[in-house]
């Protein structure tokens, strides 16, 4: 069963995609010629891959199973890391794009500076954009990936040129791994400016302690020179405190004679030369130098008063000025000297003096003091040894780094294009094209398109009971010559069969489950009123009722075909037969009678009268409805003609065709294939039935397209060249 309604599907879309094959082509030619298009103008492009191994450090062949496994967790991160802005602001540099006519449109020349671009005439705020702009390009050009299961990282590049393409790809490889490097640089150096603060804060602590130390030594010499019986300690404490005396004091006439030579007071020197002791013989002889100076100084400072400033005086002055200044630069060299001598005689006196202390017999209280306090120097020492360590070798560290990648295969440059793939462009606009125009196709059947077979009219109404009635040019007008020059042709033969199923579809209807009028009959194995209509005008109602009654007549049955589509009456034209304006008069009971019109049928036992409809096609519908004249007509009609055919209005035109049909035995519903939509064939067709339910299902007549073929054609054309 499945296999059947497979092939049903399948034929029905042939036939849909070959009734709208102008819309396929109308859409997929141009989408095909688009594609050809393009894939004979697009610019070629170049691909090449420079190759990056990954290895951080503690991995590889010798490296542990769980660094290896976070080595591969990590290449996502890489693969961002190397995709940076950082990195592609770096490539762009290095490769000088920003100066590249392929990348700034305007051809500007910009210079690098910083993280911006600027150049002559060029805003920072332009040059920022720019760069932007082609950071934005390149990133366009660039690929990162990683080899599945490995730690590999492929950069590759695409461009219209070979040389850039391969130039890109080795530029970012290099810059990723050049950013490995940097990183870790920073992050030592980092480490380092940590490691030198913690340095400074212990070298300081070093230096309390040692003063704590050294200040309880010698504040508490003399007490322990007398615990300790040691005589020795109190004189040093003593020497001690005189040599630092004499350092403080040299340390002040420093200070203050610098302070006299930075003012130029060269008068406040002589206090500096004036000799308290005749020990220091070199202090003397520069006194006495000083002296003179200082008497020639005052000789030329008189005279300038005296008579005036001349180049001379402010010469010689000047001469004596330097010569004094000198001299003074020499007390001050001899101060310092004398400074470092008693430091350095302090620093010894303080040593023979720790010495002497620790290895006195001292008390328990002072030997606890001292053992703290020296605890506390030591630790303070090896603090400070360990950090200024550490941070030597973090200098070193940070000099020797080494990245955690290597490029194991640089890109080069491609001798020939990578795309456009001409043929596969094509094959997928082909493809495409076609999908596109069979979709709409598809579309436009389902929004606007009509049944096409049997098949398709079984699928949507499910009817039982129908004819194929095949159409040719001209059959509208010239029904009746067609029936009777070729009875037995293929338009008769259906007309018969469409005849036979009008009769089987009444005898199928339940006897007992009928009502309706008086006049129906005890059985309708025979109907006698047969209501002819469709969905939507010129789906061959007319002519189909034109032929049923034409046949009728041919077959010796008297029969009478009226037309009943009050708005647009066509039987007259058909038939050549003169409008009835009585009838719209009769039935809204303005006269007792109307014109009935004999159609002549030749060669035949039978009668075909006609009553045509109103010349004008006026709307009397309703006065015709609620006057009761077309239910008393139908009566007459019955009782007087053998066959009556009534040709009535299209479904969804008017509300009237359901009324009238529920008058009748049966209903003829004709769809024209491959013209009105679907949904309107369906929504009349349910108005209909719900009608004249009481009285069996509509027999369909499907009238083929002009010109249409079908299996009821071919059918017959084959059984009657054979006969």
């Amino acid at each position: 069963m499945s296999t059947d309604n497979d092939e049903l599907d399948l034929l029905r879309l042939i036939s849909v995609f070959w009734r709208r094959k102008f819309l396929i082509i109308g859409i997929a030619l141009p989408v095909i010629a688009l594609g050809i298009g393009y894939a004979l103008t697009a610019t070629p492009y170049y691909r090449t891959t420079a190759k990056v191994l990954f290895e951080p450090s503690g991995s590889g062949l010798r490296g542990d199973l769980s660094q290896a496994t976070n080595a591969l967790r990590r290449m996502e991160s890489e693969i961002q890391i190397a995709r940076s802005e950082e990195i592609t602001i770096a490539v762009i540099k290095d490769l000088g794009l920003a100066t590249d006519s392929r990348f700034d449109r305007r051809g500007r020349s910009l210079d690098a500076i910083g993280d911006g671009l600027t150049g002559e005439g060029v805003s920072e705020e332009d040059a920022i954009r720019s760069l932007q702009r082609i950071r934005k390009q390149v990133e366009r050009l660039i690929t990162v990936t990683d080899v599945t299961r490995s730690t590999l990282l492929n950069f590759t590049a695409e461009t219209p040129y070979p040389d850039l393409t391969a130039a890109l790809s080795n530029s970012f490889a290099q810059n990723y791994i050049a950013a490995q490097i940097q990183s870790k640089v920073n992050s030592a150096f980092e480490s380092l400016r940590v490691v030198n603060a913690a340095v400074v804060e212990a070298g300081e602590n070093l230096e309390i302690s040692q003063r704590n130390l050294s200040a309880y030594l010698i504040d508490n010499a003399q007490d322990i020179s007398y615990e300790a019986g040691n005589i020795d300690i109190a004189l040093l404490a003593d020497d001690y405190e005189a040599t630092k005396a004499t350092v403080s004091q040299v340390v002040k006439d420093r200070e203050r004679l610098n302070d006299i030579l930075a003012q130029r007071q060269f008068e406040a020197l002589e206090g500096e030369f004036t000799v308290s002791s005749s020990d220091d013989i070199l202090l003397e002889l520069q006194a006495q130098v000083y002296f003179d100076l200082a008497a020639q100084r005052k000789d030329l400072l008189d005279r300038r008063e005296s008579q005036g400033s001349s180049t001379e005086i402010e010469n010689k002055l000047a001469s004596l000025e330097e010569e004094i200044a000198a001299l003074a630069n020499e007390r001050l060299e001899q101060l310092a000297a004398e400074a470092a001598v008693q430091q350095e005689r302090q620093s010894t006196i303080k040593s023979e003096l720790e010495i002497e202390i620790f290895s006195a017999d001292l008390p328990a209280e002072i030997a606890s003091d001292l053992f703290k306090l020296q605890s506390d120097a030591t630790s303070a020492r090896d603090q400070y040894t360990n950090l200024v360590d550490r941070a030597d070798e973090l200098a070193v560290t940070a000099r020797t780094q080494v990245a955690d990648s290597r490029i194991v295969a640089r890109a080069t440059i491609p001798g020939a294009p990578a795309g456009p793939k001409r043929e596969r462009i094509i094959a997928i606009a082909v493809g495409l094209g076609l999908l596109l125009g069979m979709g709409l196709a598809l579309l436009a059947d389902f929004v606007w398109g009509g049944l096409s077979g049997s098949d398709d009219l079984r699928a949507l109404l499910g009817s039982r009971r129908y004819a194929i009635i095949p159409k040719k040019a001209g059959l509208d007008t010239g029904t009746v010559k067609t029936v009777l020059m070729d009875p037995f042709g293929p338009f008769a033969e259906s007309l018969r069969m469409l005849r036979s199923e009008i009769e089987k579809s009444a005898a199928d209807s339940e006897r007992g489950g009928m009502s309706g009028i008086d006049a129906v009959p005890d059985t309708l194995s025979s109907p006698k009123i047969i209501c002819v209509t469709s969905a939507v005008p010129k789906e061959g109602k007319s002519t189909t009722s034109i032929g049923l009654a034409v046949l009728s007549a041919m077959s010796g049955h008297k029969t009478c075909l009226i037309d009943f589509d009050f708005r647009r009456p066509s039987l007259s034209s058909y038939t050549g037969l003169e409008p009835n304006a009585d009838l719209p008069a009769y039935l809204m009971e303005k006269t007792d009678g109307f014109m009935v019109q004999n159609l002549e049928v030749e060669n035949t036992n039978g009668r075909l009268d006609v009553v045509t409809g109103a010349p004008t096609g006026q709307s009397f519908a309703d006065q015709a409805l609620a006057s009761g004249r077309i239910q008393s007509l139908i009566t007459e009609l019955r009782d007087e003609y053998d066959m009556v055919i009534i040709d009535t209005a299209p479904v969804l035109a008017v509300a009237e065709t359901q009324a009238i049909a529920r008058y009748c035995d049966a209903t003829v519903f004709c769809v024209r294939e491959n013209y009105a939509a679907r949904r309107s064939i369906k929504q009349a067709y349910d108005s209909l039935l719900s009608a004249v339910y009481a009285r069996g299902h509509p027999t369909i007549a499907m009238t083929f397209s002009r010109g249409g073929r079908n299996k009821y054609y071919y059918a017959y054309r084959s059984y009657a060249s054979n006969t």
